[in-house]
């Protein structure tokens, strides 16, 4: 368990928490986004995405958290010990019914962020979102 106890801090123990309503994360990360780092690592390197991500992953409630996280400012691209990012977690382990509209929220959020740092066209490989 990742937590405030390994490193992490309390989103940390948000993204842990599978009884966490996306309604009641979204007030916690409004609350504290200010005060803590958002994308602080635990002592496994570990991101709130990458927890969410691997802890989650069949949560019907998934892309309304991830929602949140992404609008606070947490990153999809921050690597663990192992250099795994949080994207990569969502591709080898978020399946249907909820791939598909997660893909499509993270597909927006890299557009934007490609366009915000003046970056080109945004390719992706469809197979990356499918549940072969």
């Amino acid at each position: 368990k990742s937590g405030i106890f390994d490193g992490g801090n309390i989103i940390h123990d948000a993204a842990f928490c599978d009884k966490m309503r996306p309604e009641c994360l979204l007030l916690l990360l409004e609350s504290v986004r200010h005060l803590v780092n958002v994308n602080q690592k635990d002592q496994d390197g570990l991101t709130p995405l990458h927890i969410l991500f691997r802890k989650q992953y069949k949560d019907p409630h998934l892309v309304a958290k991830i929602e949140h996280m992404l609008a606070a400012g947490l990153d999809l691209y921050t690597s663990d010990k192992r250099s795994i990012t949080p994207m990569e977690d969502f591709i080898r382990l978020v399946r249907p019914p909820f791939a598909h509209d997660a893909a499509k929220l993270l597909r927006r959020y890299i557009r934007k962020r490609v366009h915000q740092h003046g970056g080109g066209r945004c390719n992706f490989k469809r197979r990356a979102f499918t549940s072969e």
